[in-house]
């Protein structure tokens, strides 16, 4: 089988797509199936990648766009997809409109994973509204299959498509790969992801600001982005006084990313939407307890209390008496609970119902 994934940025962009598609490629190759990566051709910490190149054996194209901030183009797109029996879009995008649109040109099976739709933040939502429930309606008539990445995603998607076309496939991990011994450094907070106003770094900055009156070694380290690239959550940082207290560590891939969930004593994020949360499932299988956001997607897996702590980082008085607290408790039982929970998304599993939907459409 021969699957093309598409998407806006790939390696060495880092988020829960393109750790996604890395390992579902990876275990697909290792299973016999050719498994590529479409991207745009973006700049990573200001330089510009290879049009073409092989990262972790997989082969990985970059295409030119017309970068129009909400939306990006990419026209020529057509000419990669020859001898590729499935095109798997990830996130609805341009990709998505442009590949349903010319369906009848390219005539490949098509895939789309939610990735959370574009729901990320409540910014222009009266346009959003009418993009994902009205031309989106439209345009995934032309997808054979829609993998849904959490049940809230599936819940979102089943509004425009068929539910007979709707697989639910949640994000997987190596377990084994994040069986490793805890040595952490204590009253840190660690966060993974991009530094997006979604994730609500500013909260996790003044939440450190309240926690630190009471834990003067309190720190926060950011995994993923770095603080001085982002000139609004420095400025809030130094006018709050914690700047000399937050550690910028910049993306963090595979065995490194893992040890950083070793080393930190708690997890947190206060991001006000997800599709899903792999860092916060990566952490609690690593045994690294998590306090998160009270949203749908963090709901879907946290237990609160039993397999981490869920609050309301809006109130940011409480969050950081709930983190002093929890910084001074035994987490023994609540990281074991977590690691038993999280063998459920293990990537055997995971592979296994990305084949299975595969081999659904090419069946048909």
């Amino acid at each position: 089988m021969k699957i093309l994934h598409v998407c806006n940025h790939f390696y060495p962009n880092v988020g829960g797509i393109e750790t996604y598609i890395r390992e579902l490629s990876k275990n697909l190759i290792d299973l016999g199936h050719q498994s590529d990566v479409l991207c745009l051709d973006t700049k990573y910490n200001g330089k510009n990648l290879p049009r073409e190149e092989i990262i972790d054996g997989i082969k990985v194209m970059r295409t030119g766009c017309i970068d129009l901030k909400l939306y990006k183009l990419a026209p020529h797109v057509l000419k990669y997809v020859k001898g590729y029996d499935i095109i798997h879009v990830h996130a609805v995008s341009f990709f998505s409109d442009f590949f349903s649109l010319t369906k009848p040109l390219h005539k490949k099976a098509l895939v789309l994973s939610t990735h959370g739709g574009i729901f990320h933040t409540k910014k222009i939502m009266p346009l959003k509204n009418a993009y994902f429930f009205g031309w989106e309606k439209t345009i995934l008539k032309n997808f054979d299959k829609v993998l849904a990445h959490s049940i809230n995603d599936r819940e979102l998607f089943s509004k425009i498509v068929p539910e007979n076309k709707i697989d639910l496939i949640p994000y997987s991990l190596y377990i084994k790969d994040y069986d490793i011994n805890r040595k952490f450094t204590k009253n840190s907070m660690l966060f993974v992801g991009r530094l997006e106003k979604n994730k609500r770094i500013d909260r996790l900055i003044r939440v450190l600001k309240n926690v630190s009156e009471t834990i003067d070694d309190a720190t926060l380290v950011l995994v993923g982005g770095y603080l001085q690239d982002d000139k609004e959550l420095l400025s809030l940082a130094q006018y709050v006084g914690v700047d000399k207290k937050i550690i910028s560590l910049g993306p963090k891939y595979g065995k490194d990313l893992i040890n950083c969930y070793a080393s930190y004593n708690i997890f947190v994020s206060a991001a006000e939407y997800e599709g899903f949360g792999i860092s916060v499932l990566e952490a609690m299988a690593a045994g690294c307890p998590v306090v998160v956001n009270d949203i749908r997607a963090f709901r879907n897996f946290v237990e609160n209390g039993k397999t981490g702590y869920i609050t309301d980082f809006s109130d940011e008085k409480k969050t950081a008496d709930l983190i002093i607290k929890v910084l001074a408790s035994d987490l023994s039982s609540v990281s074991e609970n977590a690691k038993r929970y999280i063998e459920a998304y293990d990537w055997p599993t995971g592979v296994k119902r990305a084949l299975k939907a595969y081999n659904e459409i090419l069946d048909k």
